[in-house]
């Protein structure tokens, strides 16, 4: 049974296979806010509960500063890899700036990688968390 987790940017869902995803809230405005940033990770931390999970990001089709990007660039604790998920061309490039930006400034490496079918998002997520 999945739990849901929400915040006024994003909804958490943690599956029973320990993957967590991670999507923009239904009711979003679409601006991401610098000042909102370390509540989303705190409900993050919770929903991880110091256990191997993997995570599941949906990518939005908008710009987000790179300001916010670098605030979520550290993987949190115990996440053991991250599929990004995007259907559209825009996405796609936005993630490998997202991507490019975690590698240049996280001190800490964790698996990443961009998808677009989710089944494939997911079963490569599982096989990391085996």
């Amino acid at each position: 049974m999945n739990i849901d987790y929400h915040t006024s940017e994003f909804t958490y869902t943690l599956r029973p296979n320990s993957i967590i995803e991670v999507k923009t809230h239904k009711d979003f405005d679409g601006n991401f806010a610098l000042e909102k940033v370390e509540k989303n990770l705190q409900i993050l931390d919770g929903v991880i509960d110091k256990k191997p999970r993997g995570l599941i990001l949906y990518f939005p089709d908008r710009y987000v500063n790179k300001n916010i990007l670098k605030k979520y660039s550290t993987p949190p604790k115990h996440v053991v890899a991250r599929a990004f998920l995007t259907q559209s061309f825009s996405s796609k490039l936005i993630g490998n700036l997202y991507l490019t930006l975690i590698e240049r400034f996280s001190k800490e490496q964790v698996p990443s990688k961009i998808f677009s079918k989710e089944s494939e998002a997911v079963q490569w997520l599982e096989a990391a968390l085996a």
